[in-house]
């Protein structure tokens, strides 16, 4: 069925320069969502993301900001808004994740993973509910980790930063259910991407070995259970957390 709304649905991904982000917007690209796409940095990298949905027929723009400043997520959700008219989809995507043992990280190290790990993420939620509601329409899909459920060493921070995001989104989902919002969570696995790079070096056969389906997952795999999330397909699917992670979980 042909898309009425007035030149199609429009979103916002953050993280969108690389990795899932990237993979994401290409997803959602194809499907004919006009995109909002957000990074803090490596911002040629970030148009090049813009230009690969261009080329799949996608209205996309590249806007440098970082989620964790506290006006951040106002200013972007508004610019989606005067660029397209309406925000439909919202993909929190954009994530830190500090290397070490908790007693080695800085406070500056906490800082960063909570404003854009939790803040950032709360914040856009906020500004984009807003916007929805007067829509009575519109999907959210908070980018968590199959780390919040079954925590590994050295991932204290950065694995609770993710389980509060479940506990955010099914709250979140119960508050704005009736009036057509529908919120879900994507929980990846270990995903072959840059941020993940120096762990696939390190012990990437070994945690192969762990997975049920014996090999790390891909960014485009995450974006297909995203993009799901986002369609017509998932209509009757909110509060939910989608694991995508090889069986990690399972065993």
């Amino acid at each position: 069925m042909a898309d009425q709304r007035p030149g199609g649905m429009a979103g916002i991904v953050t993280g969108a320069s690389r990795g899932i982000g990237r993979a994401v917007a290409q997803r959602l690209a194809r499907d004919g969502i006009r995109l909002w796409l957000v990074a803090r940095e490596r911002g040629d990298e970030l148009e090049q993301t813009a230009e690969l949905c261009r080329r799949q027929g996608a209205d996309a723009e590249a806007v440098l900001a970082d989620v964790g400043e506290a006006e951040a997520a106002g200013r972007l959700v508004q610019g989606c808004l005067d660029r397209f008219g309406r925000l439909d989809v919202l993909v929190n995507n954009a994530g830190v994740a500090p290397e070490g043992l908790l007693p080695a990280l800085s406070d500056r190290a906490l800082e960063s993973l909570v404003a854009t790990n939790i803040l950032g993420p709360v914040r856009l939620c906020r500004a984009a509910v807003r916007q929805m509601l007067r829509q009575r329409s519109g999907c959210i899909v908070n980018l968590s980790s199959a780390l919040a459920e079954r925590p590994q060493p050295g991932s204290a921070a950065y694995a609770g930063s993710k389980a509060f995001l479940v506990a955010f989104t099914r709250s979140l989902a119960c508050e704005v259910g009736e009036r057509g919002i529908r919120v879900n969570a994507v929980a990846p696995g270990f995903v072959e991407t840059d941020m993940t790079a120096k762990l696939r070096e390190r012990a990437g056969d070994a945690i192969a070995r762990r997975l049920g389906l014996r090999r790390l997952g891909t960014a485009e795999e995450v974006a297909e259970a995203v993009a799901f999330l986002c369609s017509d397909a998932a209509s009757y699917v909110t509060g939910a957390v989608l694991a995508v992670d090889g069986g990690f979980l399972a065993g």
